[in-house]
């Protein structure tokens, strides 16, 4: 109990006195709060991607690959989210979906 006085004491010094029912029972954020750690964010999951048939990426140096060959070469390899719709669907030079997603 003498903590949840401490803190009503602390929240009336930092705002001029007034505290309202709702700041009252408002958790006090720690630093840790404030500033989380690489280990408390969640780790996207890493979208993987195969060839499904023969192509050239133009857009890669000419990059070639193979039915099979995993994509991006090498595998962390950033690649923007228009170019994976564009090689998912016909929206290419091939005019047809030359990768697909695997899990």
């Amino acid at each position: 109990m003498a903590k949840k006085e401490e803190l009503k004491d602390e929240l009336k010094e930092e705002t001029g006195g007034e505290v309202t029912a709702a700041a009252a029972k408002e958790p006090v954020k720690t630093e840790e709060d404030q500033n989380p750690t690489e280990d408390s964010t969640p780790k996207l999951k890493k979208r993987k991607f195969v060839a499904v048939q023969d192509f050239k990426d133009l857009k890669d140096n000419g990059k070639v690959y193979h039915k099979g060959d995993s994509f991006p070469k090498p595998a962390n390899k950033n690649v923007s989210d228009e170019r994976l719709q564009e090689l998912l669907t016909a929206s290419n030079n091939q005019k047809r979906s030359v990768i697909k997603e695997v899990e």
